[in-house]
């Protein structure tokens, strides 16, 4: 077995991007203790100069391509190579985005059609979601993300037991919820006079478009700062940090908050980032999130409004009365499904396993892309108004809170 790895390099608004792609660094190096691994980093100024040594590496009978990044249109490279379609396996990672690239995978109706391929994604409701987009479900994979080794807690850490840490750390924006678990820690720390939330993230809209929500980030965050004085010293903003900061902030708090119902959230970084850490999660049932074992769940449900909101009574009793944590239990499930070797192993398994023929993608699928295209990339902003769009979002969603 011989496989290209082709990732691009390039500056990216998305952290959590930069984090996976750091961390495959070390699953490739393992994967190279089993198989043959050529790694090809490329930029727009050399792509030309990287297709020539790909081809050369196709020569050398290098079967199979692994489109490692996020931020790669694989269609560029389908046209490059179309004429070693019947030697070559595709790996392509989805990262829930056949939502919002829908041009991409609209490109790839054509020319991804009848290539040997796997589609990768990050949970199963992600898997379930995506499925609705394509003739061929069989191609879609599970494999989750790596971490980083610095990330795996190896020895138990004092922390302070008169006071209960929270933790956020994201995106401060509606589809997060963020403003709705403020307040309800609010509300908690009236029950229990010993809680404590420290948030991390930028303020931002991103996600706007589909949750049917009007692009304010100037409201957003005169919202946030209202809600935080209310506080009285309850909750605590320290904006953005970097990643190996950041692993110390998960090591100093107990537990990690999302009730996210963001529409992209396919998995879940930060959460894995806690649990890895040491931090026990308290998490909305929603998405990705699903797919995590060692975590404490709140219910999602649909509002008639169209709104995704968690149960918010439920979040306040596990706020007050959260559950003991195992740190044993948490290194244990962390090594078991985020550290490298783990990661490397289900490849090694995914590449045994029989190729798909891509055969294109659903009617739901180009229903979807009608919506978006004529609704300039806000596919359910008519959802009070159609039954069809409501439809078309219950399904799109259902995996995710059903």
């Amino acid at each position: 077995m011989k496989m290209i790895v082709i990732s691009k390099k390039d500056e990216r608004y998305w952290g959590s991007c930069d984090e996976i792609e750091l961390a495959f660094e070390s699953v490739i190096d393992k994967l190279k203790k089993t198989i043959k691994v050529e790694h090809i980093q490329y930029t727009e100024l050399n792509l030309n100069e990287k297709i020539q040594d790909i081809r050369k590496l196709i020569k050398q009978e290098y079967n199979t391509i692994y489109f490692l990044s996020h931020n790669i249109d694989f269609n560029i490279f389908l046209d490059k190579f179309n004429s070693h379609k019947e030697v070559l396996n595709l790996l392509i990672p989805v990262y829930g985005d056949m939502t919002i690239q829908v041009n991409r995978w609209l490109k790839a109706h054509h020319k991804l059609k009848g290539w040997k391929t796997k589609l990768i994604v990050a949970s199963e409701a992600s898997r379930n979601q995506i499925a609705n987009f394509i003739q061929n479900d069989e191609a879609l994979n599970v494999i989750k993300h790596p971490l980083r080794k610095e990330y795996f807690l190896t020895k138990e850490i004092d922390k302070d037991t008169k006071t209960l840490k929270y933790l956020y750390a994201g995106r401060i924006s509606l589809g997060k919820n963020i403003f709705a678990m403020m307040d309800d820690f609010i509300k908690a720390s009236k029950l229990k006079n010993n809680i404590e939330l420290s948030i991390y993230g930028r303020i931002d809209s991103v996600g706007y478009r589909f949750h049917n929500y009007t692009r304010q980030e100037l409201i957003l965050e005169k919202e946030f700062k209202r809600i935080l004085s209310e506080s009285n010293g309850v909750i605590k903003y320290y904006k953005h940090v970097n990643s190996n900061e950041m692993i110390q902030v998960y090591r100093g708090h107990d537990y990690f908050v999302s009730m996210s119902t963001y529409q992209d959230e396919d998995y879940g970084l930060a959460v894995a980032q806690a649990i890895a850490s040491g931090c026990y999660p308290i998490i909305s049932d929603w998405g990705g999130y699903r797919s995590f074992g060692c975590a404490q769940k709140v219910n999602v449900k649909l509002m008639s409004n169209f709104h995704f909101i968690y149960e918010r009574k439920k979040l306040i009793q596990y706020i007050c009365n959260p559950p003991e944590i195992e740190s044993e239990i948490l290194h244990q499930y962390s090594i078991e499904n985020f550290s490298v070797s783990a990661i490397a192993n289900q490849i090694l398994e995914l590449l045994k396993k029989k190729n798909t023929i891509y055969t294109g993608q659903t009617e739901f699928f180009f229903k979807y892309r009608e919506l978006y295209k004529i609704n300039s990339g806000q596919p359910y902003i008519n959802i009070k108004n159609s039954k069809e769009v409501e439809s078309l979002y219950k399904r799109v969603y259902h995996s995710y809170y059903a």
